[in-house]
Formats: structure tokens, sequence, C-alpha cells
């Protein structure tokens, strides 16, 4: 559906084709929107995009289950602390709000969506099938201090995408784009 959506978007805004970048979840988003609409994809760069049928990706779920529960237990905040702890690193809270002043109070009052709507949505199968439909050039960009799940799931892209390229940005975890602007932009600009 937010595949879809994006595609009303670009026609919305008459553009026929686009180079398209998904972060996290995002980047799922991107590789669905490739896969479905290739016409309309120029290329894709990938930012540790979340591909939970990884091995890593089963303990991710199951780290992830208890800030779940924090989260029905009506602890938004922890809920949110949490999961940003969990991607980022100790300094997570400094990094969102140097990047997007107030961005931290904002995760917590948009907790609803992430927890009801995201996490818990219908499981989205993508595979060597979808994948095929993809013809553009892929960029995979990974922190180089990122979890076992991203990693796998770069390791992934390769599978599907063996030109796949990378840019690796060092000492960034999950947040990178907002640890590392400049090196996130250049490697997009250098691929682009």
């Amino acid at each position: 559906m937010q595949a879809e959506d994006a595609v009303g978007l670009l026609d919305h805004v008459g553009v026929d084709r686009a180079h398209v970048v998904g972060h996290s979840w995002g980047g799922a988003i991107a590789l669905e929107l490739a896969a479905q609409y290739p016409t309309k994809v120029a290329s894709l760069v990938l930012l540790e995009p979340a591909l939970l049928t990884t091995p890593a990706g089963a303990a991710f779920v199951r780290a992830v289950a208890p800030l779940v529960e924090r989260y029905q237990a009506g602890d938004a905040e922890g809920a949110v602390y949490g999961f940003l702890a969990l991607v980022g690193d100790r300094n997570w809270r400094a990094t969102i709000e140097q990047t997007v002043p107030g961005g931290v109070a904002q995760a917590v009052k948009d907790a609803a969506t992430f927890f009801e709507v995201e996490l818990p949505g219908p499981a989205w199968t993508f595979g060597p099938e979808q994948a095929a439909a993809i013809t553009c050039p892929v960029l995979s960009v990974l922190g180089s201090r990122s979890s076992p799940l991203f990693v796998q799931s770069r390791q992934l892209l390769h599978a599907w995408f063996p030109d796949c390229q990378d840019a690796d940005i060092v000492g960034a975890t999950h947040l990178l784009q907002m640890q590392a602007p400049r090196p996130v932009a250049e490697a997009i600009a250098a691929f682009l």
C-alpha cells in the first residue's frame, strides 16, 4: 500500500521516473516500489532496509517484543527510547536532537504509528522472485556499527542484486543519516 502511495505521489507531481532512497522500513517500501513499478525507479539507494527474513531478523523481532509490551502497557516513551537505543547507540538522543530538534519528543508522539501500524502490520514477503523485477542500479548504505540485522540485509541485497554497490559509513549505527549526514550524502551523490 505504501509503495502504491509513493507512485500516486510521483504521478501527482508529474515525475515519470525517480531516484528512490529508503531508510529502514522505508528501504523495504523502496524495494516494493521498484519491484511493482520498475519503470518508475531510475535507481535505488537502500540505507539499511529492514529485511526481517534474515536469521538476524528473528532475533531483532524477539528484542523488540518487550518494547511492544511496554508500549501496550502505556509506556510509549519507554518503548520509543528502548527502540532507539536498540538501533542506535548510547548517544542516540543527542544524535537525533542535533539533527532534528524536538525529534525525540515527536517520535514519542508518533509512537502509535510505529507500534500499532508498522510493527504489527501484515507480514511483508519479498524474495528472489520479487527482486528479479528490479533492473535499476542499487546502492546499499551501511553503518559500520549497525546491528547484525542490517549486515545480513546487505548480504541478502547482494544475493538478489549481484551488481549492488556498497557504501560504508564509518562509526555509524542505524541512525547513520543523522550521525554522518555528509558521508551519506556524498555516497549517494557519487552513486547517482
